[in-house]
């Protein structure tokens, strides 16, 4: 069993070192300045608003000015004692882990940077670069930020597709999707706090961390209900206190107690990723080991940054993209059977199980045109058949005839049973001679087929003002040859 999850867990693991791999390469090259009278990069946490300000000598000329890493409400930066660049109010902000690019006015000797913190504060190393570093920004900028955004757009969908299908699917798995869909919207909520926000006020960040909880408080229940249709107790108390958790979060009355707060529950993130993590592999889905186990590495990283308040990038938004994956693995697994399951009802509902002929109700599907050909049967004395040589000789001989005519036909035409002995064939592109050779070849063979020599009767008409009513004409004339000699027939 190891060895089958084992790779599962492998590809995640390399995907996940993958990622930490790029940021690394992404780092520029340039004038790297690593002490600023405290050693880079550090982070903080507050106790109340701080200031810091740090001032660095610059001895050659360099085209911008680029901050790797940075965590605080808002920041200034000064070339010789003029702002050039200013991000957030001092009071609001969240600037989390995006790069920032600042281009540098020519001879510029000595940068200020001004850093505001409400309850954490962090700067990485600082990069002096030439133009041609800046693809490097480029691209950091769109896996940190940028991404996050399409996440956003993404999970949202998502959640709205979950909610769509929870409406449309099995009732056992109506609620699964539901709270899926709960847990899609959350999730989105989630994301926006590790976006770049000039403009974010304190109480709004405790929603947005609260709602990380209730997402998982969603997402614990759902996979419950849609791998085992019922809540484990073991799911009933995580909930519990992932709901708890969320509400505490949303009534704390400072920025520092809610910093402080969520250091303090982050082992939850850890003990629901691995807890997500264990339920997924229970339902023995390899596609989504994958997603749900780098999922749960990217949860765990950011619960051992929070604890240890290190200065590292948060890789959660990766995850949560990639456990959303694994949702929409199941919504197109879903649709697939669903679409499989129609298919095969609908084929029944046009296919006679005795026969293989079509039955009756093909008709509504079709639109003949005047050069169709249709062959009205009917089998002689059948009821005289079944009385005489039983039931089972009577389905054999229906059985027979429907092989003679669909070895005699060719892919285009239709053969149909309209209900009892009474049979259609529809020939497409035809003429009433081709037709006549066609119905004599098949009764021949059919005639010889049994050693009590079963005969049938037919009509043919042409396709004219409607299919209804040419199968009314052919209908007629068949009865009129069951009238006559069993040899004749009439056109």
């Amino acid at each position: 069993m190891l060895k089958f999850y084992l790779k599962y867990f492998l590809i995640a693991l390399l995907i996940f070192f993958g990622i930490l791999t790029l940021f690394y390469i992404l780092h520029p090259k340039g004038l790297v300045i690593e002490n600023v009278g405290k050693k880079l990069p550090y982070i903080t946490r507050l106790s109340s608003p701080q200031t810091a300000s740090f001032t660095i000598n610059i001895s050659k000329n360099f085209d911008y000015l680029y901050l790797h890493y940075i965590e605080t409400a808002s920041f200034s930066i000064k070339a010789n004692e003029t702002i050039i660049y200013k991000y957030g109010l001092k009071n609001s902000g969240h600037t989390w882990f995006p790069p920032f690019l600042i281009p540098l006015p020519k001879n510029t000797n000595t940068l200020t940077i001004e850093l505001f913190g409400m309850y954490s504060m962090g700067l990485g190393k600082i990069y002096f670069v030439k133009e041609n570093e800046v693809w490097k920004y480029s691209i950091l900028k769109f896996l940190t930020d940028n991404f996050v955004n399409i996440s956003i757009g993404l999970i949202l969908t998502l959640g709205f597709l979950l909610y769509l299908l929870s409406r449309n699917t099995d009732i056992e798995k109506q609620k699964a999707y539901l709270f899926f869909s709960y847990s899609s919207f959350l999730a989105t909520v989630w994301l926006f706090d590790v976006l770049s926000l000039e403009y974010l006020y304190y109480p709004i960040r405790g929603a947005l961390v609260a709602s990380a909880y209730f997402s998982f408080y969603f997402l614990l229940i759902g996979i419950d209900l849609y791998n085992f249709s019922e809540l484990k107790k073991s799911t009933k108390i995580l909930s519990f206190f992932n709901i708890a958790v969320g509400i505490l979060l949303l009534l704390t009355f400072s920025p520092h107690l809610l910093k402080l707060f969520s250091t303090l529950v982050s082992p939850l993130l850890i003990v629901n990723a691995i807890f997500v993590l264990y339920k997924i592999i229970k339902s023995y889905i390899p596609q989504n080991i994958v997603f749900a186990t780098f999922f749960a590495i990217t949860i765990i990283f950011d619960g051992f940054v929070l604890m240890f308040n290190l200065p590292l990038r948060f890789l959660s938004p990766y995850g949560i993209i990639a456990i959303f994956m694994s949702f929409s693995s199941s919504i197109i697994m879903e649709y697939k059977e669903k679409v499989h399951e129609l298919n095969i009802t609908y084929a029944r509902s046009l296919i006679d199980p005795l026969t293989g002929a079509y039955n009756r109700g093909i008709l509504r599907n079709l639109s003949p045109n005047e050069n169709d050909i249709l062959i009205f049967i009917d089998i002689n004395k059948f009821k005289y058949i079944n009385d005489t040589y039983g039931h089972e000789k009577g389905d054999e001989l229906l059985k027979k005839l429907s092989s003679i005519v669909k070895s005699t036909l060719n892919s285009s035409n239709l053969f149909i049973r309209m209900g009892g002995d009474e049979f259609l064939i529809i020939l497409k592109n035809s003429t009433k001679k081709e037709a006549e050779q066609t119905i004599q070849k098949i009764h021949e063979e059919f005639k010889n087929s049994f050693e009590f020599k079963p005969t049938f009767s037919w009509g043919i008409s042409t396709v004219k003002s409607s299919i209804e009513n040419s199968i009314r004409i052919a209908d007629n004339l068949m009865y009129k040859m069951k009238g006559k000699n069993k040899k004749s027939h009439m056109i």
